[in-house]
């Protein structure tokens, strides 16, 4: 997909970057509706090609003698492109304020907003040894964030990258050195292997408790990648 560009005068911009609303400009610009041959262009009271307000104005209306080449052109204020070019348009030369030209080579540019999840995971009388899938993600993601706490006592514990392939299989711990659970939250930012690849399940693995805690509570926060 192209861009369609507007001249602003010492440059060509993107359509999209151009735009701006005139916020004294009230009511809709098309609530009169459109007809075939109407273009969206910028103007303003002094200017009709200065690039303040967004109006719609008739494309070519009232002009005569409209040629292909711009030499020819006797009515004809050329502020659009002389002509539709069968191949791949050039840049056009000596553009004029509010010329459009639609760019085939560019690319349509485009932002996406990286999705941040949090998963609360629950483990009922966790005991030394334990060792237990806690959850999959659906795509690459980063860890950013980890709390836990238990309602007594202590755990110690650490969790596992593994592969959907081989879940049975010991993986990649997330800390660098085991976490301690105690009766308050805690919780930590930095890990020896934070990002998880599409698929992956979450294992938890439990080292050693004391004071028989019943409650180990853990928030996983992580973006996608």
């Amino acid at each position: 997909m192209g861009n369609l560009k507007i001249y602003n005068g010492s440059e060509w911009v993107n359509i999209a970057a151009a735009h701006t609303h005139d916020p004294s400009v009230t009511g809709s610009i098309l609530s009169g509706g459109s007809t075939d041959g109407q273009v969206l262009v910028w103007r303003d009271s002094a200017n009709a090609w200065s690039g303040e307000t967004l109006n719609l104005v008739t494309s070519h209306s009232g002009l005569t003698d409209l040629q292909s080449n711009p030499e020819e052109n006797s009515d004809h204020d050329n502020r659009y492109l002389a002509a539709v070019q069968s191949g791949t348009p050039t840049l056009p030369a000596s553009p004029v304020t509010g010329q459009l030209w639609y760019d085939t080579d560019a690319v349509a540019t485009g932002s996406s907003i990286k999705q941040t999840h949090k998963k609360m995971l629950y483990v009922t009388s966790p005991v030394a040894g334990d060792e237990f899938p806690l959850m999959t993600v659906p795509f690459n993601c980063t860890i950013t964030r980890i709390s836990y706490m238990v309602d007594t006592g202590t755990c110690v514990f650490n969790l596992e990258e593994r592969p959907e392939s081989a879940p049975f299989t010991t993986g990649t711990n997330i800390f660098g050195s085991d976490e301690t659970a105690y009766s308050a939250v805690s919780a930590t930012t930095t890990f020896s292997n934070a990002t998880l690849d599409e698929n992956d399940w979450l294992y938890y693995s439990g080292v050693s408790v004391s004071g028989t805690p019943t409650k180990l509570v853990i928030g996983v926060t992580f973006t996608e990648d």
